[in-house]
């Protein structure tokens, strides 16, 4: 027999503030409801975790529940009706009366369709009436959040993942704690409509205890082949929405995507429709998604992370000290096939983004795990409502974030250019200096990677040109051009330093991490990237004397491709080199000969072409 005391109820809202459907924590998963739902799922179980010495078990499971069998139904029915009629009064927009007349659909039809959301081996939801307990936070709240300082969801937005999966906005929610207390509630995150006595209900409806519009203090049990015995929640999406027929693939890829290394260490066990995702399946789905009818399901890069993670090709390590020592761990390996990206990994094994916008002098992916508890509490604050990025605009100190997020980048990059040989123990670049003084390195496209790192210190003689015995002066832009020994704005400086004497037009171009080294076959080697995209760069190269320069001849010049074994040929005149289409941080590598013999100090300018 029903019970008259448990119900649905939609409050009044005294104000009569009209809310509508676009609720903005819906909003912010619609684009990829089912890959946000599993992100957002077991990150919160994660941080629930009971027992450290075991694994957090999540699990998806859909089944169908004949319509009779949704709780307060003919209310529900009700509601919808005076959603269409209210609604309907809009003139331009029927967004709303769509939704309710699609959604008066599902709830006719004889079974409705609903996914559970299980989680085991966690603390389930304390459900006293404190206003801050977990039951109130996740149930009745809105962009409140007291978790741990390391825990993920640091917004409470996640829990409106689930409300973007259902084609009702309709959400039931029960749950066990450590102390046998049970729950349940039911949650439609709707539009205002009219009462009988003409009233305006605030939007969000309950379905519990007339009291207060409170949980019942029992487990519900929709799936009758699920009955829950131990601590932890359950989520029941009502009108589960499942657009894509390979909306399982999507779900898996999803929680590889994002928590790979929890899998993979053990950590996680993640079910869907009786299929395990574990340490131990996971290899397999890894080989299923490399086919290539799967491309677009996984992440870029996710499957370069699997291979640093198993270790398939040599891995090196990389550590700093941040507010902890070595509280950040890069674990960098190289190969073609590889795509130059590095994951940001928190400490709870879930991926926060991938650090794009890398060198580009090679072929290698990472994973950047932050370990210490202090250094997740820094970044968990900078983390947007999706936890797919950092923003210096969240901190307090706006200055110090965007100092810290550079940081934590610039390491990485100095680790990928340690790696692939940039850094050497016998080099040194004193300020100033490595802009014009060549350093000879092996060629590291025809040579090993452990030849590259020898100890070895090698001897050479630079010779500097003594042009002229008087103080040397470095040739700035003017506004008659970078002329040789002219200054900044007179315009009168002699030939300059590229082969056109008219410069006016040109544009000193910024450029980053530049360096000029010496090869093997004694040709000189110049790398270096540009903060932002170059259509076309012109290289204007000269001979350092000690107060002028004077311009070399190039004999050839080629530029590395990003595997460093092939070369591309470049256009040449007198001293520059010309080349095109530059993308942003892109490390360029250009081995270039010059008719003059010898090992000399060179200076290398950029000018917009």
């Amino acid at each position: 027999m029903e019970n008259k005391n448990i119900c649905w109820g939609f409050p009044i809202d005294e104000a009569e503030s009209i809310t509508g459907l676009n609720n903005p924590g819906i909003e912010t998963f619609k684009d990829r409801p089912l890959l946000f739902l599993a992100k957002e799922i077991c990150q919160n179980s994660l941080d629930a975790k009971a027992n450290n010495k075991k694994p957090v078990i999540v699990e998806f499971n859909q089944f169908f529940i004949p319509k009779k069998e949704f709780p307060g139904l003919s209310y529900f029915s009700s509601m919808i009706n005076k959603q269409i009629d209210y609604w309907s009064n809009l003139r331009y927009d029927k967004t709303n009366v769509v939704f309710f007349k699609e959604a008066k659909k599902i709830i006719n039809e004889n079974n409705i369709i609903c996914l559970r959301i299980s989680d085991f081996n966690t603390t389930g939801l304390s459900n006293s009436r404190d206003d801050f307990s977990g039951w109130k936070k996740l149930v009745k709240s809105e962009g409140v959040s007291d978790n741990q300082s390391t825990a993920g969801g640091s917004f409470g937005i996640g829990k409106f993942a689930p409300f973007a999966c259902s084609y009702l906005y309709t959400v039931f929610y029960s749950t066990k704690d450590l102390k046998g207390r049970e729950a349940y509630q039911g949650v439609a995150r709707l539009s205002s409509f009219k009462t009988d006595d003409g009233k305006i209900t605030s939007g969000t409806g309950y379905y519990g205890s007339k009291i207060r519009y409170s949980f019942v203090p029992e487990m519900i049990h929709f799936e009758k082949d699920f009955k829950r015995k131990e601590a932890g929640t359950d989520i029941f999406i009502i009108g589960f929405q499942r657009v894509d027929s390979d909306w399982e693939d999507q779900i898996f890829a999803s929680v590889i995507d994002t928590f790979m290394i929890s899998l993979h260490k053990g950590e996680l066990i993640f079910k869907l429709n009786g299929k395990t995702l574990d340490k131990d399946t996971l290899p397999n789905f890894i080989k299923k998604y490399r086919d290539e009818k799967y491309g677009e399901l996984l992440n870029e890069g996710t499957l370069d992370y699997y291979d640093v993670l198993v270790e398939k090709y040599a891995i090196y390590k990389f550590y700093k000290t941040f507010f902890d020592k070595d509280d950040i761990e890069l674990i960098l390996s190289m190969h073609p096939t590889m795509k130059n990206h590095v994951a940001i990994i928190r400490n709870n094994g879930m991926k926060i983004f991938d650090q794009g916008r890398l060198p580009r002098m090679g072929d290698y992916s990472g994973l950047l795990l932050l370990k210490g508890k202090k250094i997740n509490e820094y970044f968990r604050l900078l983390e947007n409502p999706q936890h797919d990025g950092w923003s210096e605009d969240r901190a307090m100190n706006k200055l110090e974030a965007k100092r810290k997020i550079k940081e934590v980048k610039r390491f990485i990059i100095d680790s990928v250019q340690s790696l692939l040989g940039e850094n050497r123990p016998d080099t040194f670049d004193a300020e100033g200096v490595g802009e014009y003084l060549p350093d000879e390195e092996n060629d590291i496209g025809n040579k090993d990677l452990e030849e590259d790192l020898s100890d070895e210190i090698k001897e050479i003689e630079l010779q500097v040109k003594d042009l002229q015995k008087k103080k040397r002066i470095r040739l700035p832009a003017g506004d008659g051009g970078p002329g040789g020994n002219g200054r900044k704005g007179n315009g009168n400086g002699t030939h300059g330093p590229g082969e056109n004497n008219n410069k006016n037009s040109e544009k000193i171009i910024e450029i980053i991490n530049k360096r000029v080294f010496i090869n093997q076959d004694k040709k000189y080697s110049l790398k270096f990237s540009a903060p932002e995209a170059i259509p076309s760069l012109k290289i204007c190269i000269n001979i350092a004397g000690e107060t002028a320069n004077e311009q070399v001849e190039i004999l050839n010049a080629e530029q590395m491709t990003a595997n460093l074994i092939e070369r591309e040929k470049l256009e040449h005149k007198k001293n520059v080199i010309y080349i095109k289409d530059i993308e942003p941080f892109e490390q360029i590598n250009i081995v270039f000969e010059i008719k003059e013999k010898g090992i000399w100090a060179l200076e290398v300018e950029f000018y917009a072409d």
